[in-house]
């Protein structure tokens, strides 16, 4: 029966074009690894059947590696060991963790609340197998840059505020829509951003309001470090935002 409470140390896993889940910390230490006998099951042939190890020693929370194929990241750092701070984003093979620790500010990430994701189940993710697939460090630099880009590519609002499009479509507009966006004709949803398995793209939902990208109005465009965005009479800019 599980134990876990609002402030039980977790992992949110992201997985690509479905939600979040959500994994607690609930033993001293978990394995993570592609074998069945793992705690953290991640079915993935980028993935050894026992990976790595994640440990409480007194109040800290430490990941090691267990002799990996194809080892971790840590904040886009190689390390065979770490010291987990709240925020942390872990990169094994294809998987992306956040370790959140244990204070009530913790349920939170990126501004959204996680208690309500649903709990982490292997069967939601495919592609075991027996033997570990050893990627090239051209296979590495290419997950790192499209993991970098979905996980933090960024849309920063001229106020301050941000948002996170990731591989859900962020939509721009009136009341229904995510983000605010001001000017004539802004009824609905005006414009969205989606993931195309290799960037974020903006697309024009209507007819009527103006959306450019560095000045030049689009129908259409992929998104670019540094690109300034304007959907009617708001600007934005697209950027990487590490963190939380």
């Amino acid at each position: 029966m599980s134990t876990a409470t609002p402030r039980t140390p977790k992992l949110l896993i992201k997985l690509l074009h479905q939600q979040n889940q959500i994994f607690f910390l609930e033993q001293d230490q978990i394995s993570l690894g592609r074998g069945e006998d793992a705690d953290l099951v991640l079915p993935n042939v980028s993935i050894s059947r026992i990976h790595a190890f994640i440990e409480k020693s007194g109040e800290d929370y430490w990941i090691r590696d267990n002799d990996s194929q194809n080892g971790f990241r840590v904040n886009q750092q190689n390390l065979t060991e770490h010291r987990l701070s709240s925020g942390d984003e872990i990169q094994i093979g294809v998987f992306s963790l956040v370790f959140l620790g244990d204070r009530l500010e913790d349920n939170y990430y990126r501004g959204r609340s996680v208690n309500y994701l649903p709990r982490y189940t292997p069967s939601s993710v495919s592609g075991n197998d027996d033997s570990t697939f050893i990627m090239s460090k051209k296979d590495k630099n290419m997950l790192l840059r499209k993991s970098g880009l979905l996980h933090n590519g960024c849309i920063l609002m001229e106020d301050g505020r941000f948002f996170y499009p990731e591989d859900n479509p962020l939509s721009f507009g009136h009341k229904s829509a995510v983000v605010p966006v001001s000017g004539w004709y802004v009824f609905g949803t005006v414009a969205e951003i989606s993931w195309n398995e290799k960037e974020h793209v903006l697309q024009k939902k209507s007819w009527f309001c103006p959306i450019k990208i560095n000045g030049k109005a689009i129908s259409s465009a992929s998104l670019k470090i540094g690109d300034r965005i304007t959907i009617a009479q708001t600007s934005f800019t697209y950027n990487l935002r590490e963190g939380s």
